[in-house]
């Protein structure tokens, strides 16, 4: 199957190929595959149909694929100890709180690195169980508005980190799509790269799949201007001294005409348009 998307970049081959062998059998990981090429080839309502029905029977499932299915559960990071629970936003200050909580738990500052050794700590939660099950827990998250959130990832992840190039294994174009695009590029192709691409699917996913639609359940949600603050809250709850130590910083940022401008209030707007209608931060 990695043959023929990879190399042959031929996605509708691995279906059919992936369809054939579901027909007499009912493998998770398979129909997960299935599932990711569905979405790549523009079939989303079929992806999310098999996303919902695996999703809760997978041990660690990806936030990303969680939102995709669109049930009603995040992937916080919870701490029984210090009833503490923090849902991670990409492109919100989120390995510099997560760095945090590993020192938090005796454990050294990852920088980059800091989203896969946290993972131990990451749970299912359905929303509705803040109001429950978590009610007693400080339960936070940190926003920021989408169109930085896509500026930042842009420089940061695609031009500077190639994501895009490591995704599709080195190659300069993957599935007609640029793995180096210019900013104006992955506006102009938005859905498409999302469609393609698990990284920037990942990376620009609306707040609401993260937080679910009634952030009031939250105890606090803070702006980006808050990370310190937010940080403070460990230590409190904690016990433990911290500081505060930003983890990822980017060399530069894109060149914003009026017309980039424009392209951005055009496409992303509209796509964001639910996370903006739940007053979830203008931070810039």
């Amino acid at each position: 199957m990695d043959r023929l998307v990879f190399q042959s970049q031929n996605p509708g081959a691995a279906i059919q190929l992936l369809e054939g062998f579901l027909q007499g059998a009912d493998d998770i990981p398979i129909w997960y595959k299935l599932a990711r090429l569905k979405m790549m080839v523009g079939e989303d309502m079929c992806a999310r149909a098999i996303l919902r029905n695996i999703v809760q029977k997978m041990p660690e499932p990806h936030i990303l694929d969680v939102i995709a299915a669109k049930v009603p559960f995040g992937r916080p990071l919870v701490f029984d100890e210090s009833k503490i629970v923090y849902f991670g936003i990409p492109k919100a200050g989120s390995s510099t709180i997560k760095d945090a909580l590993l020192v938090s738990q005796g454990r050294e500052r990852r920088g980059e690195l800091s989203h896969f050794h946290t993972r131990q700590w990451a749970r299912s939660v359905p929303f509705a169980e803040l109001e429950t099950k978590y009610k007693d827990y400080y339960s936070f998250t940190v926003v920021r508005h989408p169109i930085a959130r896509i500026r930042s990832y842009w420089t940061k992840n695609i031009r500077e980190s190639r994501s895009l190039v490591d995704e599709s294994r080195g190659r300069e174009v993957f599935l007609g799509l640029s793995t180096m695009p210019e900013y104006d590029e992955i506006l102009m192709k938005f859905r498409h790269y999302r469609a393609v691409f698990r990284d920037f699917q990942h990376h620009t996913d609306a707040l609401p799949g993260f937080i679910g639609r009634k952030p009031s359940r939250l105890t606090q949600v803070f702006g980006m201007s808050g990370v310190g603050e937010a940080i403070a809250e460990i230590e409190k709850r904690t016990g433990q001294t911290i500081g505060f130590s930003q983890s990822m910083k980017s060399a530069g940022r894109p060149d914003i005409s009026d017309e980039t401008k424009q392209l951005e209030e055009k496409v992303l707007t509209q796509f964001y348009s639910e996370e903006m209608s739940l007053g979830l931060g203008d931070h810039k």
